[in-house]
């Protein structure tokens, strides 16, 4: 498994904003490169991470405790930096 910050971060971003194009924009990528993106990460972790409507993303359950965690790398990785 080798999962990097960009991902962290573009899966945090899509938490954050509830939308997969708000967060694309903000990872600057286009849209259906960013749902490769999650797509591929929800493979790697072997969970569904988000529910989806055509409006909106919503965090499951797994996906909720993957952002607690998440959310901790960044922190950390942060300050390393």
């Amino acid at each position: 498994m080798n999962i990097s910050i960009q991902t962290l971060r573009a899966f945090s971003f899509a938490a954050a904003t509830g939308s997969f194009t708000q967060a694309a924009r903000l990872t600057y990528m286009t849209q259906p490169a960013f749902s490769r993106l999650i797509a591929s990460f929800e493979k790697e972790m072997g969970v569904k991470l988000f529910t989806r409507t055509t409006r909106r993303v919503e965090l499951t359950q797994e996906g909720q405790l993957c952002l607690l965690r998440a959310r901790q790398i960044l922190d950390s990785y942060d300050l390393l930096l």
